[in-house]
């Protein structure tokens, strides 16, 4: 999720690369949904934006995806480590958490989030993800 709300945010010219932005003017759908208000797309000199084709090439790039069926909640704990495996360790803190799905466990998730002032739609689309971030411009979390 995190690496799809960076392509996403990349898109939507929350951040530049190389100092140089997506440009939404050349693409149909970023253009409609930054009319739409959804986000407010970056208004430098053309010189600041990628050319057209290598913004055709981000957005035709396809993105693996992997369906995992699971069977047993510890499935979802051991998943979740073989896949993180390769980059920061996560605590065994993170790692039982991401598989608990007990009543217990959601009513803390379900708390933390409306002490930090995070709380959401239990089902939230990615597009709607940025606004939950921690570290989005547009949150309120300081």
């Amino acid at each position: 999720m995190q690496r799809l709300n960076a392509i996403f945010s990349f898109i939507e010219n929350s951040y530049s690369v190389h100092d140089k932005y997506f440009d939404t003017k050349e693409f149909s759908r970023a253009k409609l949904v930054s009319d739409d208000e959804i986000f407010i797309p970056y208004s430098g000199d053309k010189n600041d934006f990628f050319d057209s084709t290598i913004c055709a090439n981000i957005l035709d790039y396809q993105l693996a995806i992997t369906t995992f069926p699971i069977q047993e909640e510890d499935q979802v704990t051991d998943v979740f480590g073989r896949i993180n495996s390769g980059g920061k360790q996560l605590s065994s803190q993170k790692k039982r958490q991401a598989g608990m799905t007990n009543d217990f466990s959601m009513i803390v998730r379900k708390i933390s989030s409306e002490i930090r002032g995070d709380s959401s739609e239990e089902i939230l689309s990615i597009v709607d993800m940025p606004e939950i971030s921690i570290d989005s411009s547009r949150s309120q979390h300081g």
